[in-house]
């Protein structure tokens, strides 16, 4: 099996090599975004809303860097915005970083849309991450893709219950397991390698129009109505991060993001507001 074992390199490398290959002009008019692969792939869709409103322009993803890394290239003045699955902290408001939130997104275990199965209970996706549940229903092989340990995903992963801190603790030590660095990377593994699952959001399922499918979980489906009567408690909260001091095209952006027609976006996206 391939072992995904690429992590993202430096926000400042990353950055510069990205930006370094961007024509001029795209520079002069695009607003650049980097961050959280899922949220990166929801401010994709909004800014091909946004260019079609009189105030619009290009919105310039710059990927790999994760909320941490982009957070970074946002105190650097490498992009404009940074979108984020984590709340900033205590010293990341000291350095003049302000964060809007954008909608919270189900959490799923994703599968292939091929997958006869479309529901798995809690217990046998502890039983997936401990290895005790090896094969799907039709006998097939189950693959398991796994996050990083310090990664959003693999720390909600943990706060869904004891037994799951423990199954996923004991899954990233066992050697041979698939790890995949960013939210992309981990969705082209459950897309392309055979009876794959792991973890992803429902938006980047839906943005990136993958050909894979959430599953139930104890027979709840995951939606933005799920999250907002409560049956469904599994999701992230995306936000999109500033400078305290921004730029007019940035604020024209956020002035946009708090439109009628950018919640229409986000409800197509599975989004739910409180």
């Amino acid at each position: 099996m391939c072992i995904w074992r690429r992590y993202a390199a430096p926000a400042a490398v990353v950055t510069g090599m990205l930006l370094g290959a961007m024509p001029s002009d795209a520079l002069a008019d695009a607003l650049k975004v980097g961050g959280s692969g899922s949220g990166l792939a929801t401010v994709q869709v909004l800014a091909d809303a946004f260019q079609k409103t009189p105030e619009g322009r290009p919105i310039t993803p710059v990927r790999g860097l994760g909320s941490r890394g982009g957070k970074q290239a946002l105190l650097q003045g490498a992009v404009d915005f940074a979108v984020t699955a984590t709340p900033l902290s205590p010293v990341e408001e000291q350095q003049g970083l302000v964060a809007e939130e954008i909608g919270r997104t189900p959490f799923v275990f994703a599968t292939s849309a091929r997958n006869a199965v479309s529901e798995l209970s809690l217990a046998q996706l502890v039983d997936i991450y401990a290895g005790r549940m090896v094969a799907w229903p039709d006998g097939s092989r189950l693959r398991l893709i796994l996050r990083p340990r310090d990664d959003s995903d693999t720390r909600l992963l943990r706060s869904m219950s004891p037994m799951m801190q423990e199954a996923v603790d004991g899954a990233l030590a066992r050697p041979g397991l698939a790890v995949a660095a960013t939210d992309q990377e981990s969705a082209t593994a459950i897309e392309t390698t055979p009876g794959a699952i792991g973890t992803s959001s429902l938006d980047l399922l839906l943005a990136e129009q993958r050909s894979l499918k959430a599953l139930a979980i104890g027979g709840i489906r995951p939606s933005a109505a799920a999250i907002g009567n409560g049956t469904y408690p599994y999701f992230k909260t995306m936000y999109l991060v500033t400078r305290r001091t921004r730029t007019p095209a940035t604020e024209t952006f956020l002035a946009f993001l708090r439109s009628k027609d950018a919640r229409q976006v986000l409800l197509r996206l599975e989004y739910w507001s409180p």
